[in-house]
């Protein structure tokens, strides 16, 4: 269902005497390249079978983010602590994936997971002993059974790099947000292993065209082909992981068929409003940037911990 929309308050960086949550002209965003053979980022809306969004949310990118920010030591308390949320808030204003219209994304796949519940959450100590115990008698063996469990999971395989940006706050945190990025270790479930890096930075100017290749809000868009998704609603601005809403999220990708299936492929969504953009110069050619003005309100959706 979705929600009524409403922006997730973040702590604001104070620049010039003034602060800002919107994305505007003269912004500063560092593109960043995520290299992997496979990713998985769970569909929140799909029940029992874990099915893939073409794209990762604004939530998992800042959740990789985050970690990064702890191992730099940036951070106290762990990963999901309120400090690394707000450490990581106060660098960035906004991250979304990117899109390269006309360029293969990749392929969808299922595989059946095998995995043990619990083994590595903080009664972890309690489930090992049980794992030991299991060598040594059937019971324990069928203990161990029950922490047991399969799911079927989907996965992308891409054939380029998918990229993402990140709106810094102000000028002097897009050092910080570089180095971060180089910890970005893996791009959904814990399968999903990525090799991350910065590929340039650029400054957002107004432009012309009234296309985007980043996601926006669906009532944001007018045209173009995407895909929608729903993506989860943060409760509040605590950091909390309690999900009271949904909104509709248009993704800049779109499926076209081949003779053995589909593949998914970049594309363009176009909106209506002011839209901002800017370009790097990337390994495998040019980079283009497009977000539309509302584009803090997709960013600021979504638990911050990756999917």
């Amino acid at each position: 269902m979705v929600g009524k929309k409403r922006r997730a308050r973040m702590p604001i960086a104070e620049e010039n005497g003034s602060s800002s949550d919107t994305v505007r002209p003269g912004d500063w965003v560092v593109v960043a390249e995520l290299a992997t053979p496979a990713f998985s980022v769970k569909n929140p809306e799909a029940y029992q079978v874990a099915s893939p969004l073409p794209l990762p949310l604004p939530s998992t990118l800042l959740g990789g983010l985050m970690r990064g920010v702890s191992l730099l030591d940036s951070c106290t308390g762990g990963i999901a602590s309120q400090s690394c949320i707000e450490k990581t808030g106060m660098m960035v204003k906004a991250a979304a994936p990117l899109s390269k219209p006309g360029q293969i994304l990749g392929v969808e796949w299922e595989v059946v997971l095998r995995r043990l519940r619990k083994v590595l959450e903080p009664d972890s100590e309690k489930c090992s002993k049980k794992k030991n115990a299991g060598k040594r008698s059937n019971r324990a063996l069928d203990e161990l059974r029950e922490m047991s469990d399969a799911l079927l999971r989907g996965y992308i395989t891409p054939y380029n790099p998918v990229y993402a940006v990140f709106v810094a706050r102000n000028r002097d945190d897009i050092n910080k947000i570089e180095k971060a990025i180089w910890y970005i270790d893996r791009l959904g479930d814990s399968e999903s292993l990525v090799s991350a890096r910065p590929v340039g930075r650029c400054q957002l100017a107004e432009v012309r065209s009234r296309s985007v290749n980043t996601p926006v809000a669906l009532d944001s868009a007018v045209g173009g082909s995407f895909t929608v998704v729903y993506a989860p609603a943060r409760a509040d601005g605590t950091g909390g992981t309690r999900r009271i809403e949904a909104i509709a999220i248009a993704m800049p990708v779109k499926r076209e068929a081949v003779e053995r299936g589909y593949v998914i492929v970049y594309s363009e969504i176009e909106v209506e409003g002011s839209v901002y953009g800017c370009s790097v110069e990337g390994i495998e050619g040019r980079i283009n940037v497009a977000v539309h003005e509302s584009f803090h309100e997709v960013s600021g959706y979504g638990i911050w911990m990756p999917a």
